[in-house]
């Protein structure tokens, strides 16, 4: 492996340290800041850890002060032009909010939202119905919201703010990649504002992989630019990066939570509103939890993918024909680069006679993980994977609320595995006995939530299936040669074991001194085997294990950078 690229693998497996939590609504994206690695030295601040009003002040000034060149640095990164400067301003966390009601309030008016968290309980999808959806939602946007682009305003907010220039920068990285995108493929109309039929929460969470997963790409590509001037979107560096993102995306929500959580207890340079939100994060349901943190983490698959295949015109793509599913963007490889896997519309008619519809939906294969997840199911992902479409409808009949699914699956082993697995959710559901019935017919798995009654099985098995016809344009074909890189030469085998034992090292350490000992060795380590060539995937796994342990030990990530870039030299 090279020197640069070493070095590389070295930063963004500390950057694996940070955690970094990002909603997004149908209007705008609101984004929550990374945290400093444990044993960072932050800024002095009071000792309830409020940033003091001078210095609030003065962050707010500088991270709007660097908005320009970090609109430049975008551009570069991304190959696209700005066609206009991206306005910024502060935003007070009570206008935030004030921001956030109007919002939610447009898309879930009071009545409405009660229904439909009534619905989302009936079905299994909350746990509790005690507080109603817009609440919830209002609660994890205001309280995780670091920043968030506006294609309303066509404006960027700052609404908490860091002590770190480096936090401060990332997060506008990603935001002015919002305001890019807005300005080339129109969010708003990606989001289908205005637009009927409307997209199904399977459509919008898809779609929100790719916007929330490039503005990811982009930020971390800007933060590599910034500390070690590498493109890690050319070249070997690719490598680097790729394999740092299939780690993020194969975290479970457990792990992003505690890596979140671990990297915020040390952070008080940011002050009281970070802690706020990070305890604000248990209170989160997974219903919306996980959307929110997919989005971001394994956002970016679909997205590098598509790059990788074929540039950023095969990341246009996916702005001219968006994917039709979260199954697509949760398995880019497979079903989304060159010929979609398309999904199959299910439509359940009229509904049972004497009852009302409150909530008709499509669930998709992450809304399916979300269930899993929820239920404590040990193969979450395994039960909702092979889906190929679904539809669900809550219907109301005085007091009493049902719900009908219908779902079609790839292969008729999928359909058994689903059901067996919802079979299984049912016992920890309803200790007693089930007010739920389940029928697998072939590839159909057919479900009545909430009444034992024989119609409305039968109203559910008459549920028409249409598939999905193709986009005009939606092939992303790969280029000649895409996405593979010269190896470098040299003592490959050599420079992997001697990583492996820094590693190995770096991970017994106990104390600061020792970490920092494991670190200059990494130093002197990476000069020796500048030009060394090895196993890149095995190099990158244990370069984020050396990361991470220094950090666990108590190395200051700021000497840590500083080290690294200086070995650059």
């Amino acid at each position: 492996m090279s020197k640069r690229t070493l070095l590389v693998l070295a930063a963004i497996a500390a950057l694996s340290c940070k955690g970094k939590v990002e909603t997004e609504g149908k209007s705008g994206s609101v984004e929550t800041s990374p945290k400093a690695e444990p044993g960072e030295e932050p800024a002095a601040t009071p000792d309830d850890g409020k940033l003091d009003p001078a210095t609030r002040k003065k962050a707010i000034e500088e991270t709007l002060a660097a908005v320009p060149d970090i609109q430049k640095q975008v551009a570069e990164l991304r190959e696209l032009q700005f066609k206009s400067d991206v306005p910024a301003a502060h935003q007070t966390q009570d206008d935030f909010r004030k921001f956030v009601q109007g919002e939610i309030k447009a898309e879930l008016p009071p009545d409405k939202s009660m229904l439909y968290t009534r619905a989302l309980h009936r079905i299994g999808l909350l746990k509790s119905a005690e507080r109603d959806l817009a609440s919830l939602l209002e609660d994890a946007l205001v309280t995780q919201a670091g920043a968030y682009y506006d294609p309303k305003q066509k404006k960027f907010f700052v609404v908490m703010v860091s002590t770190n220039a480096m936090e401060r920068n990332t997060i506008t990285a990603h935001e002015l990649t919002h305001a890019l995108q807005d300005q080339h493929f129109d969010l708003a109309k990606y989001y289908g504002e205005g637009q009927e039929p409307k997209l199904t929460e399977d459509q919008l969470n898809a779609r929100r992989f790719i916007v929330e997963g490039e503005a990811t790409v982009l930020m971390l590509a800007q933060v590599g630019k910034g500390m070690m001037n590498v493109n890690l979107l050319k070249g070997p560096a690719t490598k680097q990066i790729a394999t740092q993102l299939k780690m993020f995306a194969g975290m479970s929500i457990e792990q992003l939570v505690a890596m979140t959580k671990t990297q915020a207890a040390s952070f008080a340079g940011a002050g009281d509103d970070f802690k706020k939100a990070i305890e604000a994060m248990d209170t989160i349901p997974l219903y919306i939890l996980v959307p929110l943190l997919d989005s971001y983490m394994k956002g970016t698959l679909p997205v590098f993918e598509a790059y990788m295949a074929a540039g950023w015109d095969g990341v246009a793509t996916l702005y001219r024909a968006p994917p039709e599913s979260t199954e697509q963007v949760l398995h880019p490889k497979d079903k989304l680069i060159g010929k979609r896997d398309l999904p199959v519309a299910i439509d359940l008619g009229a509904g049972p006679a004497g009852y009302k519809e409150i909530h008709s939906e499509v669930i998709g294969e992450l809304g399916w993980r979300v269930y899993f997840m929820l239920w404590e199911h040990p193969k979450a992902n395994d039960a909702a994977a092979g889906w190929d479409g679904d539809r669900v409808a809550v219907y109301q009949k005085g007091d009493q609320l049902v719900g009908l699914i219908a779902t079609t699956w790839d292969s008729v082993s999928d359909a058994q595995d689903f059901a067996t697995a919802y079979r299984e959710t049912l016992k920890k559901r309803y200790p007693g006995k089930a007010p739920v019935q389940v029928v697998r017919q072939g590839k159909d798995v057919f479900i009545v939530d909430g009444s034992g009654q024989a119609g409305l099985m039968a109203v559910v098995r008459k549920a028409n299936k249409t598939p999905v016809k193709a986009q005009p344009n939606s092939t992303i074909v790969a280029k000649p040669g895409s996405g593979k890189d010269e190896p470098a030469a040299g003592k490959g085998g050599d420079a992997n074991a001697k990583l492996k034992k820094l590693a190995n090292r770096a991970c017994a350490c106990k104390s600061k001194s020792c970490g920092n000992k494991v670190l200059d060795d990494f130093v002197a380590f990476a000069k020796a085997y500048a030009n060394a060539s090895g196993d890149q995937e095995a190099a990158n796994q244990q370069g984020q294990r050396l990361g991470k342990c220094l950090i666990e030990a108590g190395v200051d990530s700021k000497v840590l950078m500083d080290k690294l870039n200086a070995a650059m030299k």
